[in-house]
């Protein structure tokens, strides 16, 4: 059997959730004499009721007592946790676990012992309980940080779960769990994920007994090795005593690193009694502001002030920096072009931003850092090196000492935060008016930003509709403060280009890693943390085609996620790669078949709308945004819109020129949806 479990906790800088601590009484904390009586009352209550009535009765009597004394965990828990577990008694030690998560390291120890032990005495040791020792071993883990909030996810698919998982990690901290071998090889994608986007996770898996190993037993496979390139760090639990030693350097590491953590449980410790939790300690959650020294932030200063044409380059490591930058920038007179994970930090409102630039970048992005005689380089770790020019002189700011260089050569490398550095270097440096080189930037952004407005104007009448349409008539109803989840694939290059994340909307998605069909997953996380904010997931047909189950997972928790599928029936961008290739259309390849969309959601229980003209599209977000829970929309669009990059280069120009010579000749021999596709292309992009 396989559990996987999604869990986040809120740190007390994370910005996805912007609610005080609770010190209430609320469920993750003991605060008074009378709460601790109810908590006790209520585990009283279900382990007499499970033990001496019926099981049916003793489970309904139990959670009865849960909804009257703790209705807070009643729905959660209880029914969650059962479903995993399979039965009334998982249900009810999931749910005693729970609730009895005080704040203190001393009580999360004794918590976890007693309510872990209690479990096995009452209902031995099965595959079913031993999920959920993994289950309950992770709420201890959790426990450790001292902080109050944690949130269990039960998904059905281990993309999704682990797409949660990064959303949520994102702004916290996360954790999943695996049994043996399939069970914890699921979790491996996220966790690149997590590793590639800087999440903090702890991943619990199983592990055989030491009686079994290298005898080829069930499910035997050898994870240390398997998790050694995505894992920071990982242990193995080979005695009691280890607990909480060992989880606690896990989740330091997690929480200092900002990397995944692997934790192994073998079967025969997981049932065993944790002797002492005299190791207990507060963890360092706080992060140390890494300050440069003087004498390389002259030296920087001096780079820049002897710039004729300086661009700041920013990255996502600018997000709690933004200030800052603009006011460099506005010092300098210097444009600023972010990254596509950078896109929520600095929108194009903003006079000094005139864009991305790389492959799904915009010409004035990409014209400001190849024009440019000075690049200051602020929190990047920008992968696309062909975009960085050679020759110039580069001033490059990183909390990650490895990234500095890894581009293109830095001629001054700055070690540290850039905020800290920042607070140094701007006095440093010679006030500049916005000359030529800076409004020439400014007029050729407006140029694009006029050509996009005109590409996705909500008054075309282009039939199938075409994606950056829907992409701007979804930024103009979503609130300030909405989270977007761009699948993989085109679906991202018609977010980062037709929407705006002005004010304090967030954007989550695979940039680093690339994976297809993990959106809805991080839709989903992080609407879990915080379900009374807006989450949209924009996804083309091919990427939610891989995660369609997890429907239902939304359905059940409520969580009011916009499902928004781009249904174009083909793997627009893969095709787009092979054509520059110079390879043919292959139908067999890039074609999609799909369901029907609507009739899915409905069977889930979620409402959903299928829209195949502009007109129907506006109403129909509109009803997306006035329901409560989840919500589809099935919009059928072209495929044959192009995603043009930048500056296209003599080499793309001509295997495009190659595949549509390629494409001709299969048409004249008798292949006709060559010719289709030419008809397509033409009326998406010339009419």
């Amino acid at each position: 059997m396989c559990a996987a479990i999604a869990l986040s906790v809120r740190l007390r800088n994370r910005e996805l959730t912007k609610r005080p601590p609770r010190d209430d009484g609320s469920p993750g904390t003991l605060s008074s004499p009378w709460q601790a009586l109810r908590v006790a009352a209520v585990i009283a209550i279900a382990m007499l009721a499970y033990r001496a009535l019926h099981i049916e009765r003793g489970y309904w009597i139990a959670l009865t007592a849960a909804i009257v004394l703790r209705p807070q965990f009643a729905a959660t828990f209880s029914l969650a946790m059962a479903r995993i577990g399979g039965t009334v008694a998982g249900c009810l030690l999931a749910w005693g676990l729970a609730a009895v998560i005080p704040s203190t390291m001393f009580a999360n120890a004794v918590a976890a012992a007693v309510f872990g032990g209690l479990g096995f005495v009452f209902w031995g040791v099965g595959p079913a309980l031993f999920a959920l020792a993994i289950t309950g071993f992770v709420v201890f883990v959790l426990s450790l940080t001292g902080l109050p909030e944690g949130a269990a996810i039960v998904a059905r698919l281990e993309a999704t779960v682990l797409g949660a998982i990064l959303a949520l990690a994102s702004y916290g901290l996360g954790a999943c769990a695996g049994t043996l071998g399939p069970g914890a090889l699921h979790l491996l994608n996220g966790l690149y994920e997590a590793k590639r986007e800087g999440g903090a996770v702890v991943a619990i898996t199983g592990a055989l007994p030491f009686n079994e190993r290298g005898v080829e037993y069930f499910q035997s496979v050898g994870l240390q090795h398997v998790f050694g390139d995505v894992c920071a760090y990982q242990a193995l639990l080979g005695s009691p005593a280890q607990v909480p030693r060992l989880p606690q350097i896990a989740l330091q590491t997690a929480l200092a690193r900002r990397q995944p953590v692997r934790i192994e449980i073998p079967a025969d410790i997981a049932a065993k009694e944790v002797p002492s939790a005299r190791f207990s300690h507060p963890l360092v959650t706080e992060a140390s502001t890494l300050i440069p020294p003087d004498s390389i932030v002259r030296e920087a200063a001096e780079a820049i002030n002897r710039g004729k044409r300086v661009t700041i380059f920013c990255g996502v490591g600018c997000r709690n920096a933004r200030d800052a930058v603009l006011t460099l920038a506005q010092r300098i007179g210097a444009p600023i072009v972010h990254t596509a994970r950078a896109k929520d930090v600095f929108d194009d409102d903003r006079p000094q931003v005139v864009g991305m630039t790389g492959l799904i970048g915009i010409p004035s992005g990409y014209r400001a850092v190849r024009d440019c005689d000075v690049l200051v380089m602020l929190g990047t770790n920008f992968p696309y090196d062909a975009f960085i020019p050679s020759g110039i002189s580069i001033v490059q700011v990183d909390s990650n000492v490895e990234n500095i260089g890894i581009r293109a050569a830095a001629s001054i490398g700055v070690h540290g935060d850039v905020g800290a550095t920042l607070a140094k270097l701007v006095p440093q440096l010679e006030e500049r008016t916005p000359g030529p080189w800076l409004a020439g930037l400014q007029r050729m952004r407006d140029r694009w930003l006029d050509l996009a407005r005109a590409q996705s104007d909500p008054a075309s009448s282009a039939v199938p509709i075409h994606p950056p349409v829907v992409a701007r008539a979804i930024s103009e109803r979503a609130s300030d403060d909405a989270i977007f989840a761009p699948d993989g694939g085109s679906a991202t290059v018609w977010m980062v280009r037709y929407m705006r994340m002005h004010a304090n909307r967030r954007m989550l998605g695979s940039f680093n890693h690339g994976s297809i069909g993990v959106g809805f997953g991080m839709a989903m996380g992080a609407s879990a943390a915080d379900p009374k904010r807006q989450v949209w997931d924009l996804t083309g047909d091919g990427a939610f085609g891989m995660s369609p189950q997890d429907l239902i997972t939304a359905k059940r928790f409520g969580w009011p996620v916009k499902v928004v599928v781009l249904n174009n029936r083909q793997y627009a961008f893969v095709k787009m790669e092979m054509e520059v290739a110079g390879l043919p259309l292959d139908p067999a390849a890039t074609d999609v078949v799909n369901m029907d969309f609507v009739r899915y959601a409905d069977a889930c229980g979620v409402d959903a709308v299928r829209v195949e003209r502009v007109e129907e599209l506006g109403p129909a977000l509109d009803r997306a945004v006035a329901t409560d829970g989840p919500f589809l929309l099935d919009v059928v669009v072209t495929p044959a819109l192009l995603t043009m990059p930048p500056r296209v280069t003599l080499d793309e120009a001509a295997g495009f020129a190659l595949s549509k010579v390629r494409e001709g000749l299969l048409g004249f021999e008798g292949d006709h949806a060559q010719f289709e596709n030419w008809a397509e292309e033409l009326r998406a992009n010339l009419v």
